[in-house]
Order: C-alpha cells, then sequence, then structure tokens
C-alpha cells in the first residue's frame, strides 16, 4: 500500500475527484486507466497515496507497483511487483488469488516457482500457455548445491548472504561479461527485489547461458 502523509490535501480536489470517478466506473464493472504525470516534486505520490488510501476503506483491493529506469528493459515490472503482494504479501486472499486463478497466464509475472506454479494452496495448473525459454523466479528453498549462485547486493545492503558459497558481485560485472561461468549448471541470480537478477540474467543469456532463474530475497 502506498503511504499517506498525515494532512489534507491541498489543491487537488478536481483531479481527485476525476480519480475517484474512474473508481466509481471500475466498481461497475469497467476497466479503466489513468496516467498521472507531472514534474517532480508536484505532489504526484501524494494525490495517488490518497486515492489507495479512499479506496481501500472503501473495500477495494489495492495493489502498487513501482518502475525503474534499467539500461535493459524489465517487461511489466511495475505490473509484476504489484500482483507479487497478491499471491505471496499480506493481501494474498480468497478473491483476489480467484481473480489470478481467471488469468493464468498472468502466473509468468510472478514470483513464484514457475515449474509448478503454486503458492500458499493457489496454482496456475494446465495453463495453456506458449512453450520456449523464460526466466523464472524460484524460492531460495528451491536453490540446490549443485547450482552457481550469484548474490548481486552490495556488502552494505546484505554483509552476509544467505547462500555461504555464493559469488558476490555486481550486476555489471556480469553485464560485462567479466565472470567466466561454466554452461551446464543452472546459475541462480539474487538480489532485494529482482530486477538486478533480471538484468543479470538477460546479460547471460546474450553470453550463451540457458539454465538460468532469478531469486528475490525483500528487503
Amino acid at each position: 500500500m502506498l503511504q499517506v502523509s498525515v494532512g489534507q490535501l491541498i489543491g487537488r480536489g478536481r483531479e481527485f475527484g476525476r480519480l475517484v470517478a474512474l473508481l466509481d466506473q471500475a466498481a461497475a464493472g469497467e476497466p479503466v486507466v489513468a496516467l498521472v504525470s507531472g514534474d517532480a516534486g508536484i505532489g504526484k505520490t501524494r494525490l495517488i497515496g490518497e486515492l489507495a488510501a479512499w479506496a481501500a476503506e472503501r473495500a477495494f483491493t489495492v495493489l502498487s507497483g513501482r518502475c525503474a529506469e534499467l539500461g535493459d528493459s524489465v517487461p511489466y515490472l511495475p505490473l509484476a511487483d504489484a500482483l507479487r503482494n497478491a499471491t505471496t504479501g499480506p493481501l494474498a486472499a480468497g478473491p483476489l488469488l480467484d481473480a489470478l486463478a481467471a488469468r493464468p497466464v498472468l502466473g509468468r509475472l510472478l514470483s513464484i516457482d514457475f515449474h509448478t506454479l503454486h503458492v500458499g494452496g493457489f496454482g496456475f495448473g494446465g495453463a495453456a500457455e506458449p512453450a520456449g525459454e523464460s526466466l523464472v523466479f524460484i524460492a531460495p528453498a528451491q536453490v540446490n548445491a549443485a547450482d552457481i549462485v550469484i548474490d548481486l547486493r552490495s556488502l552494505a545492503e546484505a554483509p552476509v548472504s544467505p547462500f555461504a558459497a555464493a559469488l558476490r558481485v555486481a550486476v555489471e560485472t556480469v553485464e560485462q561479461a567479466q565472470l567466466a561461468l561454466p554452461r551446464g549448471p543452472r546459475i541462480v541470480l539474487c538480489c532485494r527485489s529482482g530486477v538486478r537478477a533480471w538484468r543479470a540474467a538477460r546479460a547471460l543469456q546474450r553470453q550463451g547461458h540457458v539454465s538460468l532463474a532469478l531469486v528475490a530475497l525483500g528487503e
């Protein structure tokens, strides 16, 4: 959930009213999209935070996802970030999981085991999706001794890795092909949110590696 600052929202009544009207349309079953744009510091985050709080108080399900400025694009990153809470966070609940189960292709966006597609009793079993190589998120417990683990977090972020044998390197080192990695074993790439792991995996794919997995270790 987006955080809301203490105090009254000033000077954004018209914009807030337009967004509330869109929520009314959504409640009536109409898909809607709103783009809130403007200069830095003008109050975009505050406005959206107020709307999220207003919607949550009225029993809307509110998910939030963030974008990132990367040299290499991460497809659907904000949507994937938002949906992660739907299956692994405090918002994981029946109606939302049911909605996701009815749209199994969304399973490709979530930080879960893409081989079984099961999280907390929620699964995408039998989903009809295109075949082919794709990057997959796995849980830390699914990392095994045969994997080559690369922890992309800095020592300042995480002085100790949960994987004792992990290589500690920056994503830029991987992108610049400065590591000599064997082709056979699976390479598991770890970072906090999965973004750097995705960047590193794309770089390794370009270098000819095909057995890859990602781990998002959280804060």
